[in-house]
Formats: structure tokens, sequence, C-alpha cells
């Protein structure tokens, strides 16, 4: 038995792991391993189905993920693995230490920047996590859910201001998260959630016309939005 074989059970691995058999495809991927110790591809795919079928002990993921590191260092997709793992048990700074390391290995990987930011954002760090935002929708221009994503942040970031009593900063927030949301509709005009949060948006901005306008809309594309229904309701209160 050799390297073919550890291909077979490679492939083997992978077809299980494709069909949700995890324990199947954890056994082969395991043989595999032992037959080519040195395929950085088995690790990385074997902490990969331990790490979708929520396996108790994150360890061994992130100890596959490592080891395919080792083997393999500039592997981004290993260190976006790994960055998950870490993220899972809330090891944050370890998590977005791997999610950069990655975005620098592999500079199109749209996933990493918006996972990194969103962990920037979990440690308190929006400037960071907008400042990765940037970086993405610079590769990606047109890409409707990272500028909803970093709307959303600057929504949040508006508010945080608005109760720090920094009223000037806020505005400017809530301009930025108008400007990406009217980006994203004029990419999409039927993105009822890019209505919804500019209608939301217009509304801290005293621009109650325009509010109601955009969450009519957002109504009208998508009838069942609760949320849309709420800020109808309080627009029209206020």
């Amino acid at each position: 038995m050799g390297t073919n074989d550890a291909v077979a059970y490679f492939q083997s691995g992978e077809a299980h792991f494709k069909n949700g058999n995890h324990s199947m495809a954890i056994t082969d991927l395991t043989q595999s391993i032992k037959l080519d110790p040195n395929n950085a591809r088995a690790y990385c795919l074997r902490g990969l189905v331990r790490f979708k079928s929520r396996d108790t002990d994150t360890n061994k993921e992130i100890e596959d993920f490592s080891q395919a590191i080792r083997l393999k260092p500039d592997y981004a997709v290993a260190y976006v693995n790994r960055a998950s793992a870490y993220a899972k048990i809330d090891d944050l700074d370890a998590a977005v230490q791997d999610y950069e390391k990655a975005i620098d290995l592999d500079p199109k990987n749209l996933f990493a920047y918006a996972e990194c930011a969103r962990i920037y954002e979990k440690l308190g760090a929006p400037e960071d996590a907008i400042d990765i935002y940037g970086k993405a929708i610079q590769i990606a221009p047109n890409d409707t859910d990272l500028l909803i994503y970093r709307a959303t942040l600057y929504h949040a970031m508006g508010k945080d201001n608005e109760t720090k009593g920094k009223h000037g900063d806020a505005i400017g927030n809530y301009n930025d998260a108008i400007a990406d949301c009217t980006k994203v509709i004029q990419i999409d005009p039927t993105n009822a959630i890019a209505y919804c949060t500019r209608g939301l948006l217009y509304k801290y901005s005293n621009n109650l016309d325009a509010a109601i306008a955009d969450i009519e809309k957002a109504l009208k594309l998508d009838p069942n939005n609760a949320d849309a229904k709420k800020f109808l309701a309080n627009a029209k209160r206020t």
C-alpha cells in the first residue's frame, strides 16, 4: 500500500464528506494520512469534517489545520479554517491573526475579509473592521453582501456615537451607511434589506419622508419583512 492507496482513501473521504457521512469521512481520511503523512490537504479536510460535524473536541480540528499549515505554510485555506475553529471557541485574537494571514496569502479571499471584519467587531474594534471591509470592497465593488455588512456596522457605530453625545460623528456614520445602501440599490434595485436599512438610517437622520418611502418600498419587495413593518409603524408615529 502506498501513495495510490492514500489518494483513494482521500477521495473516498472527500466523497463521504460531501454526502454528509462525517464518521466515514474521518475514518477514510485518517487512513489516507497514515499512508501519506505529508499530505496537507488530507489534514485540512479532516479538520474541516470535524469542524462541520461539530466535534466536541475542537482541539482536534485545530491540530489538523495546524499540521496542514506546518506541512504547507502558504496554505491559505487551512488558515481560514483554523481561524473559524478558533472563533468557535471564542479565541478571537488567534482567529483574527489567522484570517489576516489568509488574506496575506490569498488577497482575493472575500470570505476571509468578511469573517476577519466580523471578528474585529466582536473585539470592539469597529474602525479595523471598516478598514477590512473597505479592502474587500475595493476587490469586489459590486458585492452587495459586503456593502450591507459595512452599512450595518456604520449604523451601529452611529448609534454608539449618538449615545456618547458625538452627534457629528454619528451623522457621518449614518451618511456613510446610507451611501453603501444606495450603492446596493443601484446594483440590485430589488434588495429589500437595503431599502429597509436605508429607511431606518433616514429616520435617524431626521429625513422622515425619505424613511417612509424606503420602508414602503421594502415592504413592496418583501411583504413579510417584519423589520420593515416595525420601522414603518414607528416612523409614522414620529
